[in-house]
């Protein structure tokens, strides 16, 4: 009986959902078949038609919901609305036709942007003439969407598992099985499902059903209150303190908190949101005072990257920094100040995630053109490999690094048509492309001032022709051995009565060549930690002609060349090495 009722209110639900989201359900079918005949068919992609599919889907999901609420008394627009987003959505279909997806930034960052967008929208949209605010559908969201991901997990893991079990026993299965059962699963079933457990914000007969689902869970309420806000104020105290110990220096200049702005920002303001249900006086006094922490953060660092964008030029990532900075600025003097206009502050971050997109004033668009500039500003057209300062290497160096990454194709009237950063850079200006970031490196890891280990070897890259010339003795050995009194640093030479004796002990290394008892030939090897320490990389390895080293007199000629050697400031030294005896 019980599962009987469970599966009637299932199809009840889906049923609804159906009827609720119709378009935006075929979509998200349409985005997981495209992505299931991609992982199907080598060699043939539908990458572009899936984003088109998913985009067209979101956004009809939100014009559903608009039209429940905001526009629900314009039945006019029941029909021009979905008609404008079918619209757009071909068009952007048409120009990701036009267009090297995974080449070209400008398509990957107006992707993201238009899905965070209609994700903010989604939330946002029924906090418009409703009762409801953005905190609110900001939970509902949060428990349809984990909910959605739970049971796709979990279905997920489940098929997996049967398949893995059926591939063990019986016949192998392609990877393409679980390609296509992830595609369907977390394209069309999890978006469904999300679809299904949004509430009908604006039907009034069920205002304690969307209750219920607006409320904040108290495990939620518990991890946003004692893990989350604890988290975020240690996080803020150690911004505060890095801008408090280098405002008058470092900070200005480097770029070691642009990167988590953004995600600061939006972790900043969601937290904000989450925590306005709490009854903790503590957390009511974070949600009172941190936006004015935030707005001291978004101030320093927005000043911080416009002052860095004046001096190497604008790119994408510092766009978004600064639209978000503004957007942080803005936002928390709304909240702060003025809460009763606070439901507008999610709709200032679609309009300014729109304007980034828009042609000619979009993200990439507007760092391309900045980058183009700062180089036009530094080249001599008639000598361009003439000798440039630093900051004319540092400038060329990342710009024309930030070209090659950003855009499919650039191109100057004074470079060839094949010109190729990496390949043709050097050749062109006489320094390497990589100018700007080893220089950032070296000023962010220093080299010690006196390096501790040192080590040499013989360069084997191509055939070694040793320099026995007359030798009558060949030896090799190595140290690693000789360290003890066990013998082994005496070696039995061919002639006779004749020994070669290797001393190896702290602060002393040199070979005694020994006849009839009496030392004919000393030969003190200590030197070679210099030679180790004077090379410019602590691992380097040389030719025979610069690792071969001789000692003769009137009896004998001794010849050491290297084949390693490795020592420290503490006194280790160690090595092989080839010997070759002559004696007069």
């Amino acid at each position: 009986m019980r599962a009987r009722q469970f599966f009637t209110r299932l199809k009840d639900q889906g049923l609804l959902v159906i009827r609720r989201f119709p378009l935006s359900i075929l979509l998200f079918f349409s985005a997981a078949l495209f992505t299931s005949l991609t992982i199907q068919i080598d060699g043939t992609s539908f990458t572009k038609e899936g984003y088109a599919a998913g985009f067209a889907a979101i956004f009809l999901a939100v014009s559903q919901l608009t039209l429940e609420g905001a526009l629900s008394r314009r039945k006019v627009f029941r029909y021009i609305l979905p008609g404008i987003i079918l619209l757009l959505s071909l068009v952007y279909y048409l120009y990701l036709r036009q267009v090297g997806f995974f080449y070209n930034q400008s398509a990957m960052v107006r992707t993201a942007v238009l899905y965070f967008t209609g994700l903010i929208l989604f939330i946002s949209v029924p906090t418009i003439r409703s009762k409801w605010t953005f905190s609110e559908t900001l939970i509902a969201f949060i428990k349809a969407f984990f909910s959605s991901l739970l049971l796709s997990v979990v279905m997920y893991i489940g098929i997996a598992i049967i398949f893995g079990t059926y591939s063990t026993l019986f016949s192998p299965l392609s990877y393409e099985w679980f390609g296509q059962t992830a595609a369907w699963i977390f394209i069309f079933f999890g978006p469904v499902y999300l679809l299904a457990r949004i509430p009908k914000y604006y039907n009034t007969g069920t205002d304690s059903t969307v209750s219920g689902e607006t409320n904040i869970p108290p495990l939620l309420s518990s991890l946003i209150d004692f893990i989350v806000v604890p988290l975020i104020l240690i996080f803020t105290g150690l911004l505060i303190a890095y801008i408090g110990a280098n405002i008058t220096g470092d900070f200005w200049l480097d770029n070691l908190i642009e990167p988590m702005l953004i995600s600061y920002v939006v972790v900043g303001f969601l937290t904000l949101y989450l925590t306005e249900q709490s009854d903790r006086r503590w957390v009511n006094l974070f949600n009172r005072y941190f936006p004015y922490l935030l707005l001291v953060i978004a101030l320093f660092q927005s000043v911080s990257s416009s002052i860095k964008s004046f001096g190497l030029g604008l790119t994408h990532g510092r766009y978004f920094v600064l639209l978000f900075g503004i957007f942080a600025i803005t936002s928390v003097i709304i909240y702060g100040f003025f809460k009763q206009f606070k439901s507008a502050i999610p709709f200032i971050l679609v309009g300014l995630g729109l304007i980034s997109i828009l042609p000619f004033i979009d993200a990439v668009s507007i760092g391309v053109a900045s980058q183009k500039s700062q180089i036009e500003s530094v080249i001599d057209e008639d000598n361009l490999s003439r000798d440039y300062t630093h900051d004319e290497k540092m400038q060329l160096s990342y710009s024309f690094n930030y070209l090659q990454e950003t855009v499919e194709s650039y191109t100057f009237d004074w470079l060839p048509d094949d010109f190729h950063v990496y390949e043709n850079f050097q050749s062109t200006f006489g320094f390497e492309p990589y100018y700007y970031t080893n220089t950032q490196l070296d000023n962010q890891y220093p080299e010690p001032a006196e390096r501790t280990f040192g080590y040499i070897e013989l360069n084997r890259d191509s055939p070694v022709v040793y320099p026995i010339d007359e030798a009558d003795e060949a030896v090799q050995f190595a140290t690693y051995y000789m360290r003890d009194e066990s013998g082994n640093n005496t070696i039995e030479l061919n002639e006779p009565d004749t020994i070669l004796e290797v001393t190896v002990d702290e602060g002393e290394f040199f070979l005694e060549l020994i006849q009839d008892e009496e030392t004919i030939l000393t030969y003190d090897l200590y030197f070679l930690r210099d030679q180790a320490f004077d090379q410019p990389d602590e691992y380097q390895s040389l030719p025979i002609e610069e690792i071969s080293f001789s000692e003769e007199n009137d009896e004998a000629k001794v010849t050491v060349v290297v084949n390693h050697f490795e020592t420290d400031r503490e006194g280790m030294f160690d090595g092989d090495f080839m010997v070759f005896i002559t004696y007069k």
